[in-house]
């Protein structure tokens, strides 16, 4: 037997518990946490035996065995244990150099990548993530050949991974190498020898696709889903339900944001992902991920709410809080500030969409969520999410109606403008765009109160369209038209013929666009705007009655989509204007009765909807056009008194 008298020069002590710290390391049954705790004390008691003069290799051994074991504790502040493991691995480094060790030295390179990306950090994220890609690659250059195949494959994934979470520069970039990495893993990774590392990667592989801007929307979420299909293939709910679940509530991601027909279909499914999540994840066990689930089914319900009718999307909405307000129990400021203020975004989002007698309350409530969250999000930290509140914000004021409504409108704009402080057109294009057009209709609605504001909202609207190009996004492209169209509509400025055949060309172009099968309620709504441009053309003579008969056209062709039964509101607009045009063509004493009766009946079809929907102020400006058209056909068709004689 050995007398240990003095153990902190005993080598065969010191080498018997590096073993042992080895040992304990690689275990995975039992306590793992308290076995890794074990370890470092090993690791740490041969070091005071082993100097990097006396036992180069030993202790260089001893350092990255502490470094990996520090990595895996879950104990204590997993900051300082992470810092102290990448002291540890650079330590190692001194004695495991390229020349000398290329292995470990490798292997150390990839460990070093390890702790780097999951450092956590606020501005100092990207650069840590820099370092982890710059080990992961060193790897790399050694990593080659059949020898180091596996050691190869799972470099790829981790370097595929800090791609991917690279909060910092050009995000498309990032993403493309972030797909490569992992297209390259899998070419080394066989599904029959290495199943789970497989799946993994396919998961990794579809979050990446998901998340890829720029590129074809509608292709790369389905590359998405079938990479989550083939996860799902490996991970079953009985065999790997913690796996199983969190690429089922991927897969709703992916399902939630396809866009195209059938959306609906789409949403649907992703619900459906969202709830066999939920039989793994339940908030007993899994408190922030059912948290989690919680608020992307309340996000699904919002969105099946937009494609419902009247009733359900009441019904939608609602599900959506009871979601978003369970999510909000164990999401708090206090324990996930970010998590909570992206609810409180969403919650917004849901309020801001309720129908019904109380919408000022509900916008009202809107505003207090934005607000909640922009005490979390601030533009120094969290640049994108604080401008997306900004803009919900202004959403929120640009709805809001009520003696206050020019206050309301100049918040928005102030929320708008904020907003574009982040959002510019060379790192948020879209995002930019849409605020544009949101900044132009708060302009053109303040316009109405405020002179000179018009041509600022129309400047919006034009800059908008060098995103929104007919090209890549015809949707918006058309929106944009129509707003431009009623913009031109309202200018009095200049010359007022050329003005409303300006907005009469921005109509058409968006009808090249909204057709009846496809978008039969904006292929109406644009149809009407376009006979009301029509039948405000300043003209005499023929050049009128024609203008006025392409604005009865317009008005017909919109009925076939607009029904009373449908749309009563909008069929009665309809009607209303269908009357303005009917009787300012009888005005004319050539054209004879049947004009103005027509416009009788236009107006008396209008005023019985409007009072059956209570809306008293379209029923008076119908009364009053009736009693003017009384008037006019009382001067029209009087008797005509024989010349006196004198």
């Amino acid at each position: 037997m050995i007398d240990h008298h003095d153990r902190r020069h005993d080598a065969e002590w010191a080498a018997a518990q590096l073993e042992r710290g080895q040992t304990l390391a690689k275990l995975s049954a039992g306590g793992r946490q308290q076995q890794l705790a074990e370890a470092i004390g090993c690791y740490e008691a041969a070091l005071q035996v082993y100097t990097r003069e006396a036992h180069p290799r030993e202790w260089a051994c001893a350092q990255k065995g502490l470094g990996d074991a520090l990595v895996q504790l879950a104990a204590g502040e997993r900051a300082a244990n992470l810092r102290r493991a990448i002291g540890c691995y650079e330590a190692a480094l001194q004695v495991y150099t390229r020349e000398a060790y290329p292995c470990e030295w490798a292997q150390l390179q990839h460990n070093l990548g390890v702790a780097y990306s999951q450092l956590p950090g606020g501005k100092e994220r990207g650069e840590q993530l820099r370092r982890a890609i710059a080990h992961y690659k060193a790897a790399l250059s050694v990593f080659r050949g059949e020898r180091f195949v596996r050691q190869r494959m799972v470099t790829l994934q981790n370097l595929g991974n800090a791609w991917c979470d690279l909060p910092r520069g050009e995000r498309r970039r990032n993403l493309e190498r972030a797909i490569a990495c992992y297209k390259a893993a899998l070419r080394l990774c066989q599904r029959q020898e290495h199943p789970l590392e497989w799946a993994r990667l396919q998961n990794n592989l579809g979050t990446a696709y998901v998340g890829l801007p720029g590129i074809d929307r509608r292709w790369r979420l389905e590359r998405a889903l079938a990479c989550y299909e083939a996860a799902l293939q490996i991970y079953t709910h009985a065999t790997h339900p913690y796996e199983w679940a969190t690429v089922q509530q991927n897969r709703g991601n992916a399902y939630l944001q396809l866009p195209g027909q059938p959306r609906r279909t789409a949403i649907e499914r992703a619900i459906m992902c969202y709830q066999a999540a939920l039989r793994v994840f339940r908030r007993d066990a899994f408190p922030e991920e059912w948290a989690r689930l919680q608020n992307n089914l309340g996000i699904a319900y919002a969105e099946l709410a937009s494609l419902a009718d009247e009733h359900e999307r009441r019904a939608h909405l609602e599900r959506a809080l009871m979601c978003l307000q369970a999510a909000l129990e164990i999401r708090t400021p206090e324990t996930a500030p970010l998590d909570w203020a992206a609810t409180q975004l969403n919650l917004g989002n849901v309020y801001r969409s309720l129908p019904g007698r109380k919408r000022q309350e509900y916008l009202a409530r809107a505003i207090d969520c934005y607000r909640a969250a922009l005490r979390v999000y601030s533009r120094a930290a969290h640049p994108a999410e604080w401008a997306l509140a900004q803009s919900n914000l202004g959403n929120a004021y640009a709805d809001s109606l009520g003696p206050a409504r020019s206050t309301f409108l100049q918040r928005a704009i102030t929320a708008y403008r904020a907003a574009l402080q982040v959002y510019r057109p060379e790192t948020f294009p879209h995002e930019w765009a849409r605020v544009q057009y949101n900044l132009g209709l708060a302009l053109h609605q303040l316009a109405e109160r405020q002179t000179g504001l018009l041509h600022q909202a129309m400047r919006c609207y034009q800059a908008a369209l060098r995103v929104w190009t007919r090209e890549d996004s015809p949707e918006e492209w058309a929106r944009l038209q129509r707003a431009l169209g009623d913009a031109w509509s309202a200018l009095r400025e200049g010359n007022r013929y050329r003005n409303l055949r300006r907005a009469m060309d921005c109509y058409t172009a968006a009808l090249e666009v909204y057709r009846p099968d496809s978008s039969p309620t904006l292929w109406a709504a644009t149809l009407q705007a376009l006979g009301r441009a029509y039948r405000r053309l300043p003209a005499r003579g023929r050049q009128r009655q024609a203008a006025l008969r392409q604005a009865l056209a317009c008005y017909d062709q919109a009925l076939q989509v607009v029904t009373r039964e449908t749309l009563p509101f909008e069929w009665a607009q309809l009607q209303f204007e269908r009357g303005k045009a009917y009787s300012q063509l009888g005005r004319d004493a050539r054209a004879g009765r049947g004009y103005l009766e027509q416009a009788r009946n236009c107006y008396r079809a209008a005023l019985r909807v409007f009072y059956r929907l209570q809306m008293d102020r379209q029923a008076a400006a119908v009364d009053q056009a009736l009693h003017r058209l009384w008037q006019a056909q009382a001067l029209q068709f009087r008797p005509q008194q024989p010349p006196r004689r004198s």
